[in-house]
């Protein structure tokens, strides 16, 4: 297909423009003909090496641009040397100016009414913001405001809370190259080479996957098939790398089809060739489904307006196995697909809905009172049934401003966009939050961040690391820069902020979904646990009968009775519904016991002072 695309450019720019000159002008046809067929051949194998190794794709307004308008001034200069054979002539002292650009006349028209063309279709058919800036921001479609963070963000699943960034990740996949298996035992890091990385949903758990890709065609030719890939978990920071050579149903896995494959297997040029040459492919992801059987996700997009503003209209799934290529609807995708939407197109569509959605190109122009703005930075989270969401912060385009107006999630299947409307601080106050709880030690910085629902709050999830190694992670609330805690690991952090969340008084917090649920409990002490210490503070853990959680009580004057608590007692207790298996209790007391502030010697005295009155 390539081949005869390449010969149509140029036979249609180079013969055909240097035939019409030659006609015109009715001077040296044959020669003109001779030369243009010899040029027309040499052309179109030059373009064919170029479309076939780039694997190009044809289409857009105005395809194959710079082929035509070349082709063109090759055509032109063809025709220009034939007819001026006087290298001595001055051009424009005799009458061969006029021949030529008689003779040229059709190539000077083929290059100029494409770019004529063009032209128009960046200046008239609504490419700048000035005619579309309210399409524009209905690409990204109706977005939803909602008050309630439960209704936009799940509670999260500690177990399923990312802990491992991409560079922690990627320390691990190296470990994990030197363990794949090789029928010819040859190593391994000398064939192939890790592939950049997605974080994914597979199997019902967070992972980082990375593709091994060919070094190269020396490499390609030793064995055109990679016998597995790697993957990492995004959720335990502990969890060595693993290879992947065999999936769920027991099947080896060798991979032919990738991009860094050669010849019929290079993966791009093999959809193009297989009826995908006219369709704009981008996102090209490593993704496995369910089974860990591998794949090729790519979007399908078509423009809106002009060369701006795209749509992803469906999904090609290839097995990298088999070659077998599917195609999915944006809105019948298979449920193991975690993206469909690329980021950039996400990227773009948010910001001109925050830029435009409230007013048009012309107000924003003079006044920015009504714009606001994603923040530098896209994070992506999951929520429990395995969604990704690509989360952003919202501001004001005062660039003295930095505090949020809001955040969206949008989610990475459908492209559909929350916004929460609430104040807060920016990711780069939450990293810097991150890193003063560290501050003590040398060398620990923080990493990825991650937004999640832990409790009722916008929390920002930050794993702290040193030389590449887990050594923590931080929580931040998005709402309240001083509600923040830390952990050697995920449980230690969320227990030191649920004494936070705990302590904080309504004006000091209130949580981004609305306030939590007050519960008032009463019930028997079942078993007193061992009393632990955050910094100089005292936490007493206890069970109540018929209740499956640990409770909590922080030490101090209000809850001085826990200091003596013992199984049996009865106890009442208040606590925030954070729905969680550890609760920090807000208040706490044993009903039977009594206790009195008056010293009892004093009392005792004067007892006995009024006896000796009477």
């Amino acid at each position: 297909m390539y081949f005869l695309v390449a010969m149509a450019v140029s036979f249609v720019t180079v013969f055909g423009s240097s035939l019409l000159g030659a006609l015109i002008r009715r001077e040296k046809v044959g020669v003109i003909l001779g030369v243009s067929v010899a040029v027309t051949v040499v052309y179109g194998l030059v373009l064919w090496l170029i479309f076939w190794t780039s694997a190009i794709g044809i289409y857009g307004p105005t395809p194959l641009f710079w082929p035509i308008i070349i082709g063109a001034i090759i055509a032109l200069i063809v025709v220009a040397a034939v007819l001026y054979e006087d290298e001595n002539a001055v051009l424009y002292e005799d009458e061969n100016f006029a021949v030529i650009a008689m003779a040229s006349l059709p190539c000077i028209v083929v290059g100029g009414l494409y770019i004529l063309y063009a032209l128009f279709i960046v200046l008239c058919v609504k490419q700048s913001d000035i005619f579309t800036a309210t399409e524009k921001a209905k690409l990204i479609g109706t977005v939803q405001t909602v008050a309630d963070l439960n209704k936009v963000m799940e509670p999260a699943d500690p177990v399923h809370i990312c802990l491992v960034s991409e560079d922690m990740a990627k320390v691990s996949a190296q470990n994990a190259l030197s363990k794949l298996e090789l029928n010819d035992n040859a190593i391994p890091g000398s064939r192939y080479s890790i592939g950049e990385p997605t974080k994914q949903w597979v199997d019902g758990q967070l992972w980082w996957i990375f593709p091994l890709e060919f070094k190269g065609w020396l490499k390609w030719r030793q064995n055109k098939k990679v016998p597995g890939y790697l993957r990492v978990s995004a959720e335990n920071p502990f969890f060595e790398g693993q290879t992947v050579q065999v999936d769920k149903d027991s099947k080896d896995i060798q991979i032919r089809y990738l991009n860094s494959a050669c010849f019929e297997f290079r993966a791009n040029r093999y959809l193009r060739e297989n009826g995908y040459l006219n369709s704009i492919l981008t996102d090209w992801t490593f993704e496995p489904n369910d089974s860990w059987r591998p794949f090729y996700t790519v979007s399908v997009l078509k423009r809106k307006f002009g060369f701006t503003g795209y749509e992803t209209v469906g999904i090609l799934t290839l097995d990298l196995q088999t070659g077998n290529i599917v195609y999915y609807d944006i809105n019948s995708l298979p449920a193991w697909i975690d993206r469909a939407i690329p980021l950039n197109v996400i990227d773009y569509n948010i910001e001109k809905w925050g830029k435009y959605s409230l007013a048009g190109w012309w107000y924003c122009l003079w006044h920015d009172d009504k714009s606001q703005m994603p923040t530098p930075g896209w994070f992506l989270t999951y929520n429990q049934k395995g969604f990704c969401q690509w989360f952003s912060g919202f501001t004001s385009t005062s660039a003295e401003d930095q505090a949020l107006t809001g955040f969206t999630l949008t989610n990475g299947r459908t492209g559909k966009t929350i916004f929460f409307k609430a104040s807060g601080v920016t990711e780069e106050i939450a990293y810097n939050t991150a890193q003063s709880l560290w501050s003590n030690f040398k060398g620990y910085e923080p990493t990825e961040l991650v937004p999640y629902n832990i409790y009722g709050n916008l929390t920002y999830v930050i794993p702290i690391t040193y030389s590449g190694q887990f050594k923590g992670v931080s929580l931040a609330a998005l709402n309240n820069v001083n509600i923040k805690a830390k952990g050697e690991t995920i449980e230690e952090a969320l227990s030191n902020y649920r004494a936070m969340i705990s302590e904080a008084t309504s004006d000091r917090l209130v949580p981004s979904g609305g306030e939590l649920e007050i519960i008032e409990l009463e019930g028997k002490i079942q078993r007193v646990g061992q009393t632990l210490m955050q910094g100089q503070k005292q936490i007493f853990t206890f069970m109540l009968e018929n209740e499956p959680k640990i409770f909590q009580v922080v030490n101090s004057e209000s809850t001085n009775k826990a200091v003596v608590m013992k199984p049996g007692d009865l106890v009442k207790i208040k606590y925030q519904d954070t729905q969680g298996s550890s609760i920090t209790c807000s208040s706490f007391d044993i009903p039977a016991i009594v206790l009195s502030d008056t010293n009892p010697h004093q009392a005792r005295y004067q007892e006995e002072q009024g006896r000796q009155a009477e």
